[in-house]
Formats: C-alpha cells, sequence, structure tokens
C-alpha cells in the first residue's frame, strides 16, 4: 500500500510509551516519566508522529494534541526545552478535521504490527464493537505464547462479537489455521472488520448476499488470504443477490525487527495462508443459514462478549451448539473483563447448566504489556464438553 518508507530506531523514547501511544493508550494509565521529556525523547516523538506509517494512518487528533500538550506541561516543570517539531505535530493535530478517520496502531510482536480503524465512544452506530475493548488484548498477551490444545494448520476458528476484527487478524498471524470466521450482529460492525481486515492485507473482500430475516443486512463476507496479487482500486455497486468484489494494494503485518518504530512495505509471508471468513450472526434470532457456521468451526473464540444478563443465555446455547456437533474435538476460550462480578457468575452458572465444563486459564507465563487499564479483573476461561 503505497510507497516504502520508515521512521529512525528509538534509543531514548521507551518502548512501552512507543507502543502505547501508537495504539491510543488513554494519558491516565500512560505512566510519562521525565526521562520521556528529555530533548532526546521529543524528536523520536516527533519522528514517530511524522513517519509514513502514521501519516497514513493518523492517531487521533484530539488524542495527540492532549498528549502533546502533557509533554510539554511535563518539560516546562522539569526545565527541558521544547522540541520545535513538537508544536508543528500539535498544529497538525488541532487542526485535524472532526472527520478524519482515526487509527490504532498494535505493535503484537517484533514482527507483527496491525492498524485498526476505531471508534473513540463506548457506544457508535448503536454497537460497542467499533472499538477494541481490554479483553482482547489480554486474550492476544495470552495467544502471543500459547495455543488450544486441539489447533491445527486445519483448523477452522470461530469469533463470536468480532468488531474490529483486531482478534481474528491477531489470532490469524499467531496461529496460522486454515480459516477464521469472524461473526458480530452489526452491520457496521461487520464492515469495520472488513475494511480493517483490507487494510491488513487481506486484498480481495466478497461481498455475498443470501436470505436472512434482515434483507438489507448482508449475511456474509468473505475475505481471502493475503496473498500479494493485482491490484485494483476500483469498486462496483452490489446488486441484489449479487456480489461486490474489492482488491487493495495490501499492508503487510509485518515489522523491523531492531525497531519499535521502523515499519518498512514489504511482502506477506506466503506461508501465511489463513482466510477470514466476515458473516452475520445474531445469538438471539439466528436461523439455519447463519448457525451453519457451528459444523465448520473447531475452536470458538470471543473476547468481551459477556456483559448483558438478557444475552447470556442466547450466547451459552450458541456456544454450546456448536461445541455439541463434536464433542471430543471441539473448545470455546472467551476472556471477559468482570465488571459486574454477578453477571459474570450467571455466565458461569449457564454455561454449567448445559453440562459444559469450565477452567480459568493462567497467563502468568506471558508477557504482559498490550492492556492498559486494568481497573478491573480479566478472565480467560475454556469451555469444553466433559468427555473432552
Amino acid at each position: 500500500m503505497g510507497e516504502k518508507g520508515h521512521c529512525e530506531c528509538a534509543q531514548f523514547l521507551r518502548p512501552t510509551i512507543a507502543h502505547r501511544i501508537l495504539r491510543g493508550c488513554p494519558l491516565a494509565f500512560l505512566g510519562l516519566q521525565k526521562d520521556d521529556v528529555q530533548e532526546c525523547a521529543q524528536n523520536e516523538l516527533v519522528s514517530l508522529l511524522k513517519s509514513k506509517a502514521v501519516k497514513a494512518h493518523p492517531l487521533s487528533g484530539a488524542y495527540v494534541a492532549t498528549l502533546i500538550k502533557q509533554i510539554i506541561k511535563l518539560a516546562d516543570q522539569n526545565g527541558v526545552n521544547i522540541h520545535d517539531g513538537l508544536y508543528e505535530c500539535l498544529g497538525d493535530a488541532m487542526a485535524q478535521p472532526s472527520d478524519t478517520a482515526a487509527y490504532k496502531h498494535y505493535v503484537i510482536t517484533s514482527s507483527i504490527w496491525i492498524y485498526c480503524q476505531e471508534s473513540t465512544a463506548f457506544v457508535s452506530h448503536g454497537t460497542t464493537g467499533l472499538k477494541t475493548w481490554p479483553a482482547a488484548l489480554f486474550f492476544i498477551e495470552w495467544a502471543r505464547g500459547n495455543k488450544p490444545p486441539l489447533l491445527t494448520s486445519s483448523s477452522t476458528l470461530l469469533e463470536l462479537g468480532c468488531g474490529t476484527g483486531l482478534l481474528s487478524m491477531t489470532l490469524a498471524a499467531l496461529w496460522k489455521p486454515r480459516c477464521i470466521i469472524s461473526t458480530d450482529r452489526s452491520l457496521e460492525a461487520l464492515l469495520q472488520c472488513t475494511s480493517n481486515c483490507k487494510l491488513n492485507g487481506w486484498n480481495k473482500l466478497t461481498l455475498q448476499y443470501t436470505l436472512s430475516p434482515l434483507p438489507s443486512v448482508p449475511d456474509k463476507l468473505t475475505v481471502d488470504p493475503p496473498f500479494l496479487q493485482e491490484k485494483d482500486d476500483g469498486c462496483r455497486c452490489p446488486e441484489e443477490n449479487g456480489s461486490l468484489t474489492l482488491e487493495c494494494d495490501p499492508s503487510p503485518l509485518e515489522t523491523n525487527s531492531h525497531s519499535i518504530l521502523k515499519r518498512d512495505i514489504q511482502d506477506c509471508d506466503p506461508s501465511f495462508k489463513t482466510s477470514i471468513e466476515i458473516q452475520r450472526l445474531s445469538w438471539t434470532d439466528c436461523d439455519d443459514n447463519q448457525m451453519s457456521v457451528s459444523q465448520r468451526a473447531d475452536i470458538v473464540f470471543g473476547a468481551d462478549i459477556v456483559f448483558d444478563l438478557d444475552i447470556i443465555p442466547h450466547l451459552v446455547e450458541v456456544i454450546h451448539t456448536v461445541l455439541n456437533h463434536n464433542k471430543e474435538s471441539r473448545a470455546a476460550y472467551i476472556a471477559s473483563t468482570i465488571r459486574n462480578p454477578s453477571t459474570y457468575a450467571n455466565f458461569v452458572q449457564a454455561v454449567q447448566a448445559y453440562g459444559l465444563s469450565y477452567s480459568e486459564l493462567s497467563r502468568s507465563s506471558s508477557v504482559q504489556d498490550l492492556v492498559d487499564d486494568l481497573s478491573c479483573p480479566i478472565v480467560l476461561c475454556s469451555i469444553t464438553h466433559p468427555s473432552h
């Protein structure tokens, strides 16, 4: 996607701070220190904010402006000169139109960098799925060093409540299963997930219309693996029962392993063949066509989907339906932020009422560097049949 480019290596701006800034970490959790506002660190922050990767997929202007003002204030308090480029970046951020698309850059590992367009609001377009929540990042921390015992290169994974698509894309890059089916009830979330997959290298998107209780809502979008093929930014509008095909110049998931700020545009790994299917699935009114995915899925996963008492019975029923197709070779992994202990206890009781086994997984061996807000506990559980 676009010309090759990079920004210089960081020697003074702490990696944890740089990574948090790139993913839009709330300033309350950023943890700025005196060393982070020294002139050399300011210079590297300016290089980061002016890098081609950030220019192509800008951070929120409001976030950057607030960040720079806090750095200037802290620098003044410590008698540190302010880098001229910092004022320039502040002006650019304040001048950014309010309707400019904002992105978050997630540095997952030294070789995986994913960016997502996200909403900054808790609820947008009637859904909470247009932003990444802490439990998804908690799941990713665990997944970097762990894999489900049942996972193979021929596995099909099913995500419930895919939202922005970050978790699906990350597990595709880390675990490399054959296929991931990303589902959500919200059309806005499905379109956002599709757009983010396109940004990160899945270069052929097909929107298929099928019969649905909601005929105006597409049930399924299929996203092919990120093979570098022909480039075509054009698109044609779909007709009823037709298809819309988009092809884009993909941007890879790779970063330079020696620099937290260097991002070279390069070809995707040809061995990376995970396909992603994006499909509408409503837990409360799913029909046989939508639930056909249950026969294909080997592993179910989701993050921050346990939050509504009224929805929990339907969620657990979907999980049970998937696991029931092959009791000995299927499992579910759900990460949840425990905002209300009684709500989560209700979820656990519903799981056990279906005769399923529930167990919590430890992340003691995982590098814990992605979750910024730990004000509420986060739990990752596995759900299986007792016969497993």
